[in-house]
């Protein structure tokens, strides 16, 4: 179970016993070496199984062997040297976490910026329009503030790690901004001692004052961006009622919160008010808008029998729902739960940045250190470019943009499909390049229910149908409903109750006596046993038949077919372009699937039919092998052993059925629209964490050579280091337009 309970946002660590799993909301992570030291710190714990530390979320998510007092957990992170608490649920305790983070920011920046204004105006007064040393000295006094104030939380930072002799982005930040204040404060004091022409060296005050300022802006900005990243799972949590109007025995109404709601409890949701639980409509019509769920626009029209998810909308009739869910059970939370884990799972690419960034420290004190001996020996402009130098060094090589180039892009990528109705419960899908793609035939490509095209009769079709439709309404299969479904559309309403003695054959067909007569509805070789088949009943090749015979005389076949979903070719041909190769699995009979495959215009031979569950995962097993990276879309549990043999399982599910679903991504809509778009949102993911990787890796490499040799000034340094994380943040949030 988890350390939480059901109604707080957090709980005391001491008092909590953990036997399974618990979440930890993270303050003071910046950088990927911070998430590989917490991952270390957590993993050192006696009884933890695994870890895995989100920078994006500021969470950690601690799976555990054996019960482990979470006190423990909290104080192997504080340990580390960061602050950390139980919370009940990562996205939540994320979002606290960040909006105190973007407060700190925020008043940090407006303090900066205007102790950097009055130390430029200090400055160009005593060199323009005043003598004496009191604007020099009130332009030290800011300076020193700003450094003090702006620059307080990289010392704690600093000296946290220090005291375990260790280095973060903090360390980095401190000394490099306390370089240039150090720079500037000597040539300041030697001013106001000397009284002598203002030297150029004071600009390094303004240096400082600006870099502290954009540093603060920056780390403003990407906890905001961090925060839209994550707002589509937040927005689905707040959507969710708390309260609910449940019906006693007299049928009075009360308000109860939904956490006091058991199974089974009747709910009445009036015109415009959210359908408060998972449940079953047991009175009264109405239409529901789920968008919410699976993005689609168009209500879904419900009456009794029907099933309604919490958080959906009632449109326009008052219905009274039976519960079947509550709470933390219901389908939203399941959807948000979802997603929350999927951002602190980790992929190939983000843990390779995590073991980079974990050296990457030590590697730029080193060559900081290097810079700063190697301008003391062979340079010819002093100590101060030295330190200079060394300082840039520090300050340009922070990796907080290589440390968020993956898992910002995975955050977004994640609420911005949970906004579609795709969850994607693992985020290494996104850096797998998926050529080619294997589609279930039977409800993904077709509609999933049999339709009659046509009759061919030898009689009156009229008695002919009314009789079949008799027989067809007492009988219970997909292909009789079908003709039951056709009699109404011709006019005949069937009569169940005039079909006696019915006798059912599996896998052949069913017999009744209708109005006297022996009616027989089925396949060929039920019917017609022996006899050669009529000349009327020539069937177009990929048809189902359905033969109808009266007192054993075959007197008319019924052609049915599972019918394209009136979007699949368009669907299909955009996959094409999109570079995809096509393949169609099906259990359906090979000239079915194989005249699907022609009307798709897929290849013939890569269409296989008759095929058994674990006959599609093999045959998904024999393409990968072949060199293939492909991806599976299913919608059936017959399809559970190919999404699993796949690189990526794509799992097109009812939304109610979710919770049964073992696909890396599950669509919670049926149809191709939505699997369009999942494949859309993976492959503009898996560029922009190219890009992010890409600019991050190239920033240091382009620019750290610049600062060792002196060519890159402070204040370029920081703006540069600021800068790239706004980028990698700003890249990642494209994800959004995503349609």
């Amino acid at each position: 179970m988890r350390d939480t309970s059901s109604h707080g946002h957090e709980t005391d660590s001491a008092a909590v016993v953990a036997e399974r799993e618990v979440h930890l909301a993270v303050e003071g992570m910046h950088c990927a070496s911070c998430v590989a030291r917490i991952e270390r710190a957590l993993r050192d714990v006696p009884g933890v199984e695994d870890v895995t530390v989100s920078l994006a979320a500021r969470a950690a998510n601690v799976r555990l062997q054996k019960p482990v007092a979470a006190e423990a957990l909290v104080r192997a992170v504080e340990a580390a040297g960061y602050r950390a608490r139980v919370a009940d649920g990562l996205r939540r305790s994320a979002r606290d976490a960040l909006l105190r983070e973007a407060g700190t920011w925020s008043r940090r920046t407006v303090t900066g910026a205007a102790l950097l204004a009055v130390v430029v105006g200090c400055l160009v007064a005593s060199r323009f329009f005043v003598t004496g040393i009191w604007p020099v000295a009130l332009a030290l006094t800011c300076a020193a503030v700003a450094q003090a104030y702006v620059a307080l939380p990289f010392y704690r930072g600093a000296f946290a790690q220090l005291r375990r002799r260790r280095a973060n982005m903090d360390t980095l930040v401190a000394l490099g901004t306390s370089v240039a204040f150090a720079v500037g404060s000597w040539h300041a004091v030697r001013f106001m001692l000397s009284n002598a022409a203002i030297p150029a060296g004071l600009g390094h005050l303004v240096e400082q004052c600006l870099l502290l300022t954009v540093i603060a802006f920056g780390r403003w900005l990407e906890a905001r961006a961090t925060l839209r990243a994550g707002e589509a799972v937040e927005h689905l949590l707040q959507l969710t009622p708390q309260t609910a109007l449940r019906l006693d025995e007299g049928r009075r109404t009360h308000e109860v919160s939904v956490f006091e709601l058991q199974p089974g409890d009747l709910v009445l949701v009036r015109p415009g008010e959210q359908v408060p639980v998972d449940g079953e409509v047991v009175e009264g019509q109405s239409t529901v808008q789920e968008a919410l769920l699976t993005g689609e626009p168009v209500p879904r029209a419900v009456a009794p029998g029907s099933q309604v998810l919490a958080g959906t909308v009632n449109v326009d009739g008052a219905i009274v729902v039976r519960t079947r869910r509550v709470g933390a059970e219901t389908v939203i939370y399941q959807v948000a739960q979802t997603v929350e884990e999927a951002l602190t799972r980790k992929s190939q690419i983000e843990r390779m940045a995590d073991r980079i960034s974990g050296i990457f420290v030590p590697v730029t004190l080193a060559i900081a250190l290097t810079a700063l001996a190697g301008h003391l020996i062979v340079g010819s402009a002093g100590w101060e470019r030295a330190l200079l130098a060394a300082g840039s060094v520090l300050l340009v090589a922070c990796p907080c943009a290589l440390g968020l180039a993956t898992p910002v892009a995975v955050q977004v990528a994640a609420g911005r499909g949970a906004e579609l109705g795709i969850l994607l419960r693992n985020p290494s899908v996104l850096e797998r390049a998926v050529r080619a793609i294997v589609l279930d035939k039977t409800g993904t490509l077709t509609v999933g229910r049999p339709q009659v095209v046509e009759m061919r009769a030898a009689g009156d079709e009229a008695t002919l149908l009314a009789s079949a439709a008799a027989v067809a309404a007492a009988a219970n299969h997909p292909l009789a409903s079908a003709i039951v479904a056709y009699a109404r559309r011709r006019g005949v309403e069937p009569n169940a109750a005039g079909a006696e003695h019915l006798i059912n054959f599996p896998g052949k067909g069913v017999s009744a006596r209708v109005g006297g007569r022996l009616v027989k509805l089925g396949s060929r070789a039920f019917v017609l046993r022996d006899r050669a088949a009529p000349s009327f009943a020539a069937a177009p090749s990929g048809l189902t038949e359905v033969w109808l015979a009266l007192d054993g005389e075959p007197l008319a076949v019924f052609l049915l077919e599972d019918p394209l979903r009136p979007e699949a070719p368009r669907a299909v041909e955009q996959l094409r372009r999109m570079g995809y190769e096509l393949y169609i699995a099906s259990g359906d009979r090979p000239e079915v699937v194989r005249q699907v495959a022609r009307q798709l215009g897929i290849a013939e031979d890569h269409a296989r039919g008759g095929m058994t569950p674990n006959e599609k995962a093999a045959w998904v097993e024999s393409l990968r092998k072949e060199g293939r990276q492909l991806a599976v879309v299913g919608d059936g549990i017959n399809d559970a052993p190919a999404l699993a043999a796949a690189d990526v399982g794509v799992a097109v599910a009812e939304a109610s059925d979710i919770a049964r679903e073992a696909g890396d991504v599950v669509v919670l809509k049926r149809g191709l629209e939505p699997v369009l778009a999942c494949f859309r949102l993976i492959r503009k993911a898996r560029r922009i964490i190219a890009q992010n990787l890409f600019w991050a890796f190239a920033y240091n490499a382009l620019l750290i050579p610049g600062a060792a040799f002196g060519y890159v000034p402070v204040a370029l340094a920081g703006l540069a280091m600021a800068l790239s994380s706004v980028t990698v943040v700003s890249n990642a949030l494209r994800l959004r337009r995503v349609r």
